[in-house]
C-alpha cells in the first residue's frame, strides 16, 4: 500500500503556531497543494484533518473525503492563532523556553499534552496502515508529519525540528502488511519545489 501524507499549503494569516486556529489557504497555498498532487496515482481513499486549510482543498479536488479528528494539528492553547510578535510581547520568557525545548509540556498555557497528541496520531496511523486500500492520500499538518516520522524512523523528540517540512510537503510511504503487523518504509520527502530525500 502507498500512503501520501501532504501538509497544507501557506495560509492567509501570519499565525506562528497554527494548531486549532481555522486558517484559510492563500492563493499561493492552493497552488502549492496542487503541485504536491502532480504525478500521484489516483487514490482509492482521501482523508483529511478537519481544519479548513486541509479539508476545503481536499473536498474541492476529490468527490469523497473522510474527515479524521485524530489527524488535527496539536492544540497550542493560549498561543494558538497568535503571530510570533504577539507571543513575544505577551509570553517572552515562555517563548524563549519553547525555542529551547519545543516538547516541554508546561510552557504553552492550556496547550495540548504532547504525549496525548502523539498517542492519538499514532493510533490513527496504525489504523490507516491496516486499510485494504492500495493508495491512501492524507491532508494534514507538519506536527502530524513529525509524529509519523518519529514513529517510523524511531527518532527522538529533539531531532524532529531538524527536519524542514515546508508548506505542502509530501511524505510518501510504502506499507507492507504481514498478518497484523505493518512494515513501513519512507520512500520520499518532497518539498514544494524539489525532492529532498529520494
Amino acid at each position: 500500500m502507498r500512503i501520501d501524507l501532504i501538509r497544507h499549503g501557506a495560509c492567509e494569516d501570519d499565525v506562528f503556531l497554527r494548531g486549532r486556529s481555522d486558517s484559510k489557504l492563500s492563493t499561493e497555498g492552493e497552488r502549492q497543494m496542487r503541485q504536491a498532487l502532480n504525478g500521484l496515482p489516483q487514490p482509492c481513499q482521501v482523508i483529511s484533518s478537519p481544519a479548513s486549510r486541509c479539508r476545503d482543498f481536499a473536498e474541492q479536488h476529490f468527490a469523497h473525503v473522510s474527515i479524521r479528528q485524530a489527524l488535527a494539528e496539536r492544540d497550542f492553547g493560549s498561543w494558538d492563532g497568535l503571530s510570533l510578535d504577539e507571543i513575544r510581547a505577551h509570553y517572552p520568557k515562555q517563548l524563549e523556553a519553547y525555542f529551547a525545548d519545543p516538547f516541554a509540556d508546561d510552557i504553552i498555557p492550556y496547550g495540548e499534552n504532547l504525549p496525548l497528541f502523539e498517542a492519538r496520531v499514532v493510533q490513527e496511523w496504525n489504523r490507516l496502515c491496516q486499510s485494504d486500500c492500495e493508495h491512501l492520500l492524507i491532508f494534514s499538518h507538519s506536527g502530524v508529519q513529525r509524529i509519523v516520522l518519529k514513529r517510523i524512523l524511531q527518532m527522538q523528540n529533539d531531532a524532529l525540528f531538524n527536519l524542514k517540512l515546508g508548506y505542502a510537503t509530501r511524505l510518501t510511504f510504502e506499507v507492507t502488511r504481514v498478518g497484523k503487523e505493518c512494515f513501513t518504509h519512507l520512500v520520499e520527502i518532497s518539498q514544494n519545489e524539489q525532492a529532498v530525500i529520494t
